[in-house]
């Protein structure tokens, strides 16, 4: 990631990814994907905790699963809740004012891999 931005001076990288590769801090003793980015302008914006289904690798297995929330926040950007475990950890939320709904992978042999063990 860090090669390639770094070949076109002036050049913006996008990449969406979800919340654990959009942290700027480590998490189960891993490094998310923007840490590997060089600094300067580095913008993360994380999807907002807005419920809905999401497909995510857990203890138990890489699948769909359903994402509770109490309140799905309005569309559009806001800072992390100062109460939240995340603060810190991104610039910006995005939400899309409504529940977010889980895309197929693209690999459909996914489904059927277990999660890795979490790394202490």
């Amino acid at each position: 990631w860090g090669s390639g931005l770094a070949a076109e001076p002036g050049a913006r990288f996008v990449a969406l990814v979800g919340q654990y590769h959009a942290r700027r801090t480590p998490l189960y003793g891993s490094e998310p994907a923007v840490m590997h980015l060089p600094g300067g302008e580095v913008l993360t914006l994380a999807p907002a905790p807005a419920g809905g289904t999401g497909w995510n690798c857990r203890r138990e297995g890489c699948r769909v699963f359903e994402e509770p929330t109490e309140i799905v926040p309005p569309r559009g950007l806001s800072a992390p809740n100062r109460m939240s475990p995340a603060e810190g950890s991104f610039d910006l939320w995005h939400s899309p004012g409504r529940p977010f709904s889980a895309s197929p992978p693209v690999n459909p042999n996914a489904a059927v891999r277990a999660a890795p063990p979490p790394r202490e």
